[in-house]
């Protein structure tokens, strides 16, 4: 399985487009060979803000599609909604932690990006293992999925899944004075994004 990626920025309230949004670009995505499964979750910041994940078979079948799928007259109403598309990417799904479910990415999923410094697979992984203590221990945290970008050397994606928005803010703050957590943040050569999502 490849996981796609796609954070964009529509014009107006995405609440008035839900049907095409949802359902048409659903039916359209059904008709390429590869495709499996899109969650669209909402900003809790800006409502105008969605990310699409996007399941499809193998990577070859997600790359087929992102020439496919632009070029189809069913997606166009649904492009031109889009006023900016800060991420694209395409990852492998890597370790999976807790009560992650795709099923489930309700009430607040979280949607962090980050660049390595040039370390080892090693370190890579002592890093997810020491993480994965580290939030063990954190309040209102309920699972995550750890991905690894199939184009970008030494990126990884998270998605984690917290019991409340309320639970994840709290947790944002109490992990930031985490001395362990400073402690690995030095493998880290850019956090790109942190933003938390619900399920549109």
């Amino acid at each position: 399985m490849n996981l796609e990626i796609a954070l964009y920025h529509v014009k107006s309230s995405p609440d008035n487009e839900r049907p095409l949004i949802i359902d048409t670009i659903n039916r359209t995505l059904g008709t390429i060979n590869g495709f499996q499964h899109r969650t669209t979750l909402q900003s809790t910041d800006d409502p105008q803000l969605l990310v699409d994940l996007v399941r499809w078979r193998d990577l070859p079948a997600a790359l087929q599609a992102a020439k496919q799928v632009p070029t189809l007259p069913a997606f166009a109403p649904f492009g031109a909604l889009i006023d900016s598309l800060p991420l694209f990417a395409h990852m492998d799904p890597a370790v999976q932690h807790g009560s992650f479910t795709w099923d489930d990415m309700s009430p607040c999923t979280e949607l962090a990006i980050y660049t390595f410094k040039q370390i080892s697979a090693a370190d890579r992984a002592r890093f997810t293992h020491a993480y994965d203590a580290v939030l063990e221990r954190t309040e209102g945290y309920q699972g995550r999925l750890v991905l690894t970008d199939s184009e970008v050397p030494h990126r990884q994606a998270e998605l984690v899944r917290w019991e409340s928005l309320e639970a994840a803010l709290k947790a944002e703050k109490a992990l930031l004075q985490n001395p362990e957590l400073l402690a690995l943040m030095g493998l880290v050569e850019r956090v790109e994004m942190v933003q938390r999502f619900t399920l549109f």
